[in-house]
């Protein structure tokens, strides 16, 4: 399908190819977290921050991910010490991406159908790939995004 032999073997998320968009915080996939329902990951990732209620309400009630996140940056003064680990972010990223996958099953299932294919979050539009989560725009990125959900497809293949 594809002609360069590098797309054979990875999945971007961006631009969106088949279904493997659903692999992106973005997505209107809601999540619920003990009974409260976050619109994406990237609404709850954000919420996250912060132990400030009306905080946590104004970023779960933007309109839009990219608004959660913005919003988020306005109080980033006042986000929890926690956030300033990247192990603390990679865990909540973690486990809020694998609730995406338990909630909703065409996500686990797109998972899945990736076989071992490397899953990469690639960005070039706003906001702007920071390397941590994608791959950095020229491939030189973390990609922690990517990586995450291969070890979260690595446990659902182990415990099949």
């Amino acid at each position: 399908m594809w002609s360069n032999e590098f797309y054979l073997k990875v999945i971007k998320m961006y631009p969106l190819e088949k279904f493997y968009i659903y692999f992106s915080p973005y997505t209107a996939h809601a999540i619920d977290i003990d009974g409260v329902v976050y619109p994406t990951i990237e609404h709850a990732y954000q919420c996250q921050r912060y132990t400030d209620s009306k905080i946590i309400e104004e970023i779960r009630n933007a309109h839009s991910p990219v608004k959660s996140w913005e919003v988020s940056s306005k109080y980033k003064h006042l986000q929890i010490p926690e956030f300033k680990s990247e192990d603390h972010k990679l865990q909540v990223m973690k486990k809020l991406m694998r609730l995406k996958a338990e909630q909703h099953e065409e996500i686990k299932q797109a998972l899945l159908d990736s076989g071992d294919l490397k899953i990469v979050k690639h960005i070039v539009t706003y906001p702007p790939g920071d390397g941590f989560w994608d791959d950095g725009e020229d491939g030189k990125g973390l990609n922690h995004t990517g990586k995450l959900w291969m070890e979260i497809r690595e446990e659902y293949i182990v415990s099949l």
